[in-house]
């Protein structure tokens, strides 16, 4: 798992004086030279979009002194959870264009999976787990996620062009809104 955003939604400790929190934690890969400071204070994601799994680029890779190599697409909208089924989570991991570069994907696989002549390099994984239930709603996810796996052969290729990887995780909290009626 190269990258990964989670979102936790967990009830108040002091009960209904206090709204449900949401805990995130995203996990991704930068290009970061020692002793480098910027940024720290930001997760490891750049803007995305989640038409960034459809783009085989032809282009060198060219790093910086830091330089995100994940997206994050947090508009996905229509392709959430609905009615007719499960969807996107709200939050989409995404390959950013210096990671396409170095992964030289040759080929389109399965949907939100990349390929060469070999074979898959990287894929979105999802997943929903913690489900609350109730006599007065559906069931829905309290932990919900995204992640950008790697084959070995993937995750090969990206270490011979970025000797100076790193993976990094950055925790948050904010209160959850208050669910629609």
């Amino acid at each position: 798992m190269l990258a990964s955003v989670e979102v936790l939604r967990s009830s108040a400790p002091f009960g209904d004086k206090q709204g449900d929190m949401l805990a995130f934690r995203f996990r991704g890969p930068e290009i970061r030279e020692e002793h480098e400071s910027a940024g720290l204070d930001q997760p490891p994601f750049a803007d995305g979009d989640l038409a960034q799994w459809g783009r085989i680029l032809s282009v060198s890779a060219q790093f910086g002194s830091v330089q995100r190599l994940v997206g994050l697409d947090m508009s996905v909208g229509a392709g959430t959870d609905n009615r007719e089924g499960l969807g996107l989570p709200e939050r989409a991991v995404v390959p950013g264009p210096a990671l396409l570069a170095a992964l030289r994907p040759a080929a389109m696989g399965r949907p939100f999976e990349l390929c060469d002549e070999d074979g898959p390099l990287a894929a979105l994984w999802t997943w929903r787990t913690l489900y609350e239930t109730s006599d007065y709603h559906q069931p829905w996810p309290r932990l919900t996620g995204t992640a950008l796996v790697l084959t070995r052969r993937g995750f090969d290729r990206i270490t011979a062009v970025a000797p100076r990887l790193v993976l990094r995780d950055f925790v948050s909290r904010r209160e959850a809104p208050e669910p629609m009626e």
